[in-house]
């Protein structure tokens, strides 16, 4: 089951009238279903899985404000597209103490060109509100690898490198994504597991060249993160 809850403050433009301020709420409930499978060879620490995720359609409902309609909460409504993905997870030992992983992510960002929002006035001379958030986005591609290490039977860690290829076609500031991670676990004596992580990442500029904002653009980003958790088996 997946939530989907939007929100826009917009201006749709309407002859004679021209850019009309719109505050929009919307939200929707679909559902998809998952499937999976997988092999192990344990002696070599092999293992594969390919898990895939079906789309879904929205159909959002909720409701719009605008100044043009002082203090009256208007019926509104939009469809979208969310996409499927597959998945192929792969790992193998290849060295006594030596883990090799990696993975391969498709998702169907395609299927999202645009979503469209409607909003009922009630007032022939008005009409309904319309307005159309455009993406146009292509394929997303998600690429993983990395190497593990058993320092010894308490001391472990591993290093991975990911890039995401960005979705956007010109519309939106959607552009690609690398992510260099590491990570390192330590098991103490009273069966408790120490957990640290942290993760530089790096997010191409980007410039909107089609649509309704275009010139509009970012500069390239760094961006670190850091996490730690101790788990405890009874």
């Amino acid at each position: 089951m997946e939530k989907f809850d939007y929100s826009l403050d917009g201006r749709p433009t309407l002859p004679g009238l021209g850019p009309v301020p719109l505050n929009i709420g919307l939200d929707s409930t679909a559902y998809g279903w998952r499937a999976g499978i997988g092999y192990e060879i344990p002696d070599i620490a092999f293992r594969a899985q390919l898990l895939y995720r079906s789309g879904t359609s929205h159909d959002a409902t909720g409701s719009a404000a605008t100044p043009f309609i002082p203090g009256v909460a208007l019926p509104a409504d939009g469809s979208g597209e969310l996409p499927q993905s597959l998945e192929l997870r792969l790992q193998s030992g290849i060295a006594p103490g030596w883990l090799a992983f990696g993975s391969v992510k498709w998702t169907d960002w395609s299927v999202n060109e645009t979503l469209n929002l409607r909003v009922t006035t009630g007032i022939p001379a008005i009409g309904n509100l319309n307005s159309l958030n455009q993406y146009y986005w292509r394929d997303g591609w998600t690429i993983t690898g990395g190497v593990g290490h058993a320092f010894n039977d308490k001391v472990s860690g591993l290093v991975s490198l990911q890039w995401d290829r960005g979705v956007s076609t010109g519309y939106d500031l959607r552009t690609d994504k690398w992510l260099l991670a590491a990570g390192t676990s330590f098991k103490d004596q009273w069966g408790g597991e120490l957990r640290l992580g942290g993760g530089l990442s790096y997010l191409t500029s980007a410039e909107i060249t089609e649509g309704l904002e275009v010139g509009a653009a970012v500069d390239s980003g760094w961006a670190a993160m850091f996490s730690a958790g101790y788990n405890v088996k009874w």
